[in-house]
């Protein structure tokens, strides 16, 4: 508990720990060792966020710290900070400068650019607009609008007893500086502080190491070509300022050489680098020398539309997997077995910059028969279809979006396009079956979906997030569908419940819970990857894929353009904060456009040394002033004969092997429920452990003998006697709650006693077996 080491994510600190944990068991069992691995459970290991709620709760009072406080997730937190932004301008609208400024922008568009430069100010550690930015009207006009709804915010959050992730760091930051005595002792307890990815953190950050570390047990990691997380508001600045500091009372320790890639991909490394990149520092190859080359590029060329430009890209790069699968030239390094062997399809990995166009390489390996897995997960809404499927049926019940009614329909539904347009047709829109009113019989099918729907509307007022999401689940099957396409969509389900049930002990109603959902998600996660993905291609973000390593990189959809600085209201610490129509604003746009091309340059140095054995990298040549990663990297004096270069699919059929592609595979993350028929039975819904602990009978009949259906899905003829299943189901439970023990002919008077209704005879030989099977 004398050392702190602080990594960036949770996942790095765990591994840590476990390493840790397996170093001291391999030690021995001395008394020195035993105490050091009760220790443990202690240690000052994790985030920044995680070591500053440590500080702060323990000092509680010396922090201001409630100690019932709980922590605000980032997405319930978005939502309050956006409705605390709405809530301010129409505060603010009696002032009539505020009025001009709405008038002039529209309220949509100032509350949305107020939201941005508020998240942009937290990130910086700043609560509110700096006074040396605030330089005419228009600025002190928009600082006293942030100030005004950072006030809304926090007495949210104190109304709530809650606190985000950035008072985590505001409040350590201002207990050291209030209280000497606390730094004092957290200075003189700690005799070493270990940094990783120190070139990540922001100003508050950084403050905080520097007052505890005092410059003299500081040991950083860092690496500011690496730098790539600005949009959280790290900055790179702060680490070249820190290695300086500590050269000139400590020791600083360069590690150029690199036992990853291969000797290829780092000769063209440090060729594109030593003129993208100021004072850049070459790196060393110590891997074995292959004679094929390890650099390839994809050039698709084609006069078509984007549509037809990205369809050709993903054929040639679902071509170029299938070409290095099929060669017999074409060898990765097996670290496990310390050798050479074929590549597979699990050793492929294709990074992109954005997700934007992600799809059209997922639909060309489709078509390739290609398994792939997205391994993400920033956002559980974008990667996974079970969960767009919920949010759609939400939507449905909170309001009745006609959009949302048809995802409902045809993918929870199965409703076919065919009798939806027959529907509409008849009664004009798909909303009329909300309303409750009967369907003709040509509707029947679709009358049996709208009485769920609006069962499920009904639910609403009465249950809680997490039981009305539990419900959709059972009433559709959802679970076992997502069970059918794999542990990353059941994974995906299950942490939308949890999410449900967060927010519903905040006191979240389903309005509030949908405006959350657009920020679930939004953050860069660590990439979700199971023992399913093994053989698959991987698709993942850049910012995804930092601290891994992959044998085949692929970097698509290279030639996409960087984004420009177009915001109305642009703000830069340094540049001061500018509106687009003051003179300053072309200055402010230049200096923040000049930044996000540097860090540009970092993404793509963490793309490129994510290879180990070959890279390739996709996208078409583009004549104009814009700048991309292709155009970077595509120069005369880069490209020699070690470099492959390929333009149209047709160049693959050279290579023997390629025209015996695979059967058509079934991807690991497909795209549509029709295309999957697999019925799992082994899957247990999410009821299943709360039914078994209340009844571990009603829980045998239902997920073991499947004697407990939903109404849905009950194919019973309509003109039958036969009760629905489920209430089939609801008897069979409170019969066997009651009377455990029974014969046949007991059936009847159990019936009376209970009052049900009376059975058909299928019904009663139903009941009768029950006894067989107990």
């Amino acid at each position: 508990d004398e050392i702190v080491a602080i990594t960036y994510t949770r996942k790095a600190a765990l591994e840590i720990m476990e390493r840790l944990r397996s170093e001291i068991k391999e030690r021995g069992n001395s008394k020195e060792f035993i105490n050091a691995k009760e220790m443990l459970g202690i240690a000052y290991i994790g985030t920044i966020h995680g070591f500053c709620l440590r500080l702060i709760q323990e000092n509680p009072v010396e922090a201001g710290l409630d100690p019932s406080v709980q922590i605000l997730e980032q997405p319930r937190a978005m939502a309050i900070l956006k409705e605390s932004v709405s809530k301010a301008i129409i505060k603010g609208l009696e002032d009539e400068k505020v009025f001009d400024m709405v008038a002039e922008f529209g309220y949509d568009k100032l509350r949305s650019e107020l939201f941005e430069l508020l998240i942009k100010l937290r990130n910086q550690g700043l609560n509110g607009v700096p006074r040396e930015c605030i330089q005419g009207q228009q600025e002190k006009t928009i600082a006293d609008l942030i100030k005004r709804a950072l006030n809304i915010y926090t007495d949210k959050k104190s109304e709530m007893n809650v606190i985000d992730y950035e008072d985590q760091l505001q409040m350590t930051q201002k207990m050291l500086k209030g209280h000497p005595e606390v730094l004092e002792y957290y200075r003189e307890k700690f005799k070493f502080i270990m940094v990783d990815e120190y070139q990540d953190l922001n100003f508050v950050q950084d403050s905080i190491l520097r007052m505890l570390g005092q410059g003299t047990n500081l040991f950083v990691v860092g690496d500011k070509k690496q730098s790539i997380f600005g949009f959280r508001g790290a900055r790179v600045e702060l680490f070249g300022k820190l290695f300086s500091d500590l050269k000139r009372k400590g020791q600083d320790i360069v590690l150029r050489d690199n036992f990853r890639s291969s000797k290829g991909i780092i000769q063209f490394v440090n060729k594109c680098f030593d003129n993208l990149m100021e004072d850049y520092e070459s790196i060393v190859h110590h891997r074995p020398v292959s004679e094929i080359p390890a650099v390839h590029f994809l050039l698709p060329k084609s006069d078509g539309n984007m549509d037809d430009r990205k369809k050709l890209e993903g054929c040639m790069i679902a071509g170029k997997i299938l070409e290095m699968i099929y060669c017999d030239d074409v060898k990765v390094f097996d670290k496990d077995k310390g050798e050479y062997r074929r590549p597979v399809f699990g050793d492929f990995t294709i990074l992109l910059r954005k997700r934007t166009h992600r799809d059209y390489f997922i639909k060309a390996l489709e078509d390739a028969g290609i398994p792939y897995y997205v391994a993400e997960s920033g956002s559980i809404i974008e990667e996974s279809r079970c969960v767009r499927d919920l949010i759609n049926a939400l939507e449905t019940i909170e309001c009745k979006d006609k959009i949302a009614l048809y995802g409902t329909l045809t993918r929870l539904m199965g409703a076919d396009d065919e009798k939806l347009a027959e529907f509409v047709m008849e009664y004009k829109n798909l909303e009329y079956g909300l309303e409750g009113k009967a369907l003709k019989q040509d509707f029947k099918s679709l009358n049996k979906a709208f009485d769920v729907i609006i069962r499920w509307m009904g639910y609403k007022e009465r249950l809680t997030l997490y039981e009305l999401i539990k419900r959709i689940i059972d009433d559709t099957g959802l679970l076992d569908m997502a069970a059918s396409i794999g542990e990353q969509e059941i994974s995906a389900l299950f942490k939308f419940l949890d999410y449900a049930r967060d927010c519903d002990e905040m006191g979240c109603n389903l309005e509030e819970f949908m405006d959350e959902l657009n920020y679930i998600g939004e953050e860069v996660n660590e990439p979700f990857i199971t023992e399913e993905a093994n053989d698959a291609v991987k698709f993942m973000t850049i910012h995804s894929s930092k601290g891994l390593e992959f044998p085949i990189v692929i970097l698509a959809d290279a030639a996409s353009n960087f984004e420009r600085a177009n915001s109305t209201i642009l703000f830069e610490p340094e540049a001061g904060i500018a509106v687009k129509n003051q003179d300053k604003y072309k200055k402010v746009k230049e200096f923040i456009e000049q930044k996000e091309r540097q860090e540009a340059k970092r993404l793509l140095y963490v793309a490129l040394t994510r290879a180990r054995d070959y890279l390739v990298i996709s996208g078409e040549l583009k004549s104009g002033n814009q700048d991309n990663f292709i155009k970077w990297l595509y120069r005369d004096e880069y490209i020699d004969e070690h470099i492959i270069i390929k333009n149209k699919p047709e160049e693959f059929d050279a290579f023997d092997g390629f025209n015996k592609q695979p059967s058509k595979q079934k991807p690991v993350v497909p795209r549509r429920f029709k295309e999957t028929n697999i019925k799992v039975s082994n899957v247990l819904s999410v009821t299943s452990l709360a039914e078994y602990t209340r009844c571990p009978r009603r829980f045998y009949l239902k997920n073991i003998l499947g004697l407990y259906e939903n109404v849905f899905f009950d194919e019973i003829d309509q003109g039958s006697d036969r009760l629905p299943a489920y209430e089939r189901g609801e008897i069979v439970h409170k019969i066997l709650e009651r009377h455990p023990k029974f014969q046949t002919d007991e059936i009847d008077e159990i019936v009376k006693m209970e009052s049900v209704k009376q059975l058909c005879k299928q019904d009663e030989l139903f009941i009768s077996r029950i006894p067989q099977f107990i």
